[in-house]
């Protein structure tokens, strides 16, 4: 009898004429074990054997669809998820709007007022996710799993900095931008805009989470599960407002408060599963904190790819911006029109972005 070892499994295996037959490395003998008659070449292996020869195979991942798929086919498999999803991203703050609306006039407008500061933010989370995507594609095509989980641990980093320094900001500049965008007699409008605009900065946490969780899974074609994680979101804020603003089911009546709420706590959620995706069905990049050190050069690179979508963002928003400055100065009537029309054009810019971001991506990954 003859023993042979690899890779740390054990097998003996004794000659019989021209054929092998195996045995569990700690059988002495060939009594009362069963070879099962398949061949490979002269070679007959056992019954437990082939199972687990079975089992490995079964059990190899498969290669991911970014590298397999045409590229026809996978953008419009991956571009339509994600369009979906920008859409929902904008209907937080239509939402929002619509409720608010019944509280008054005034509530509108400062909402309205909020919407470009918010904008910024989101501006600069897609436009950061952009880069996060294309860095991390990039690396999956050219069969470098390692360089894409250090991406996406950058990324995460990145977004970290990005949430401290707008929370720190939502401190400091919301109380004088309503000021200036005021006059004197209008206390009311300040008071809901730095209410709202203060909690959805200082929690906006959520919202970057999002971001980065959701751009992972994107990067590596799971574009349903950032798709289903909005949706999911967005229904929490649905409920939420009505309950929140109005004082539902003995919920305390937090009128635009409520609305602020509402959304943060949407955003989480959204985060939250987002995030449960990544560490459950994400097989291609690894999310670990475990010896990290940032990287100036993923960093440089991710913004090097993203400013240039931040800066179309936040050019957009910044014509959009003018032109309710001329309503405005026509009197809140007209500003409150001109506030419900932005946020459509935003939605329409949000799902230009997305297919813009799944173009970006499918370049990338077939370099």
């Amino acid at each position: 009898m003859t023993s042979n070892k690899r890779s740390g499994c054990e097998l003996d295996f004794c000659m019989e004429g021209d054929e092998r037959q195996f045995f569990p490395a700690d059988t002495d003998s060939t009594d009362g074990v069963l070879c099962v008659p398949v061949r490979f070449g002269n070679l007959t292996i056992t019954e437990s054997q082939e199972k687990r020869m079975n089992e490995m195979t079964q059990t190899a991942p498969a290669e991911n669809k970014m590298g397999t798929m045409s590229e026809g086919k996978l953008l419009i498999n991956m571009s339509l998820p994600m369009m979906i999803s920008m859409l929902v991203q904008a209907l937080y703050n239509i939402v929002d709007s619509v409720f608010v609306s019944r509280i008054s006039e005034d509530a509108l407008t400062a909402v309205s007022l909020a919407f470009p500061l918010q904008s910024l933010m989101i501006a600069l989370g897609a436009g950061t996710g952009v880069g996060v995507n294309a860095l991390i594609s990039r690396a999956l095509g050219q069969k470098n799993p390692k360089e894409a989980d250090k991406v996406a641990i950058n990324g995460v980093f990145v977004y970290i900095i990005s949430y401290v320094v707008v929370a720190l900001l939502g401190l400091v500049i919301v109380k004088p931008y309503f000021g200036m965008q005021t006059d004197a007699g209008q206390e009311a409008i300040m008071n809901y805009g730095v209410t709202y605009l203060s909690i959805c900065l200082t929690f906006s946490f959520g919202i970057f989470g999002q971001f980065i969780f959701e751009r992972i899974l994107q990067a590596t074609g799971r574009t349903l599960f950032t798709m289903i994680s909005q949706g999911v979101g967005a229904i929490v804020n649905l409920i939420l407002d009505p309950i929140l603003i109005f004082g539902l089911f003995g919920a305390p009546r937090l009128e635009i408060a409520g609305a602020a709420i509402a959304t943060v706590i949407g955003q989480i959620v959204a985060a939250i599963i987002a995030f449960i995706w990544n560490m459950w069905k994400n097989t291609d990049v690894h999310i670990s904190f475990r010896g990290f050190r940032p990287d100036v050069r993923i960093i440089g690179s991710i913004y090097q790819i993203g400013i240039p979508s931040i800066c179309y963002a936040v050019h957009r928003f910044r014509d959009d911006d003018g032109d309710e400055f001329n309503l405005y100065e026509g009197g809140f009537q007209f500003y409150r029109g001109g506030g419900f029309w932005r946020l459509f054009q935003t939605a329409e810019l949000l799902l230009y972005a997305g297919l813009r971001t799944e173009q970006r991506i499918d370049s990338d990954c077939f370099l």
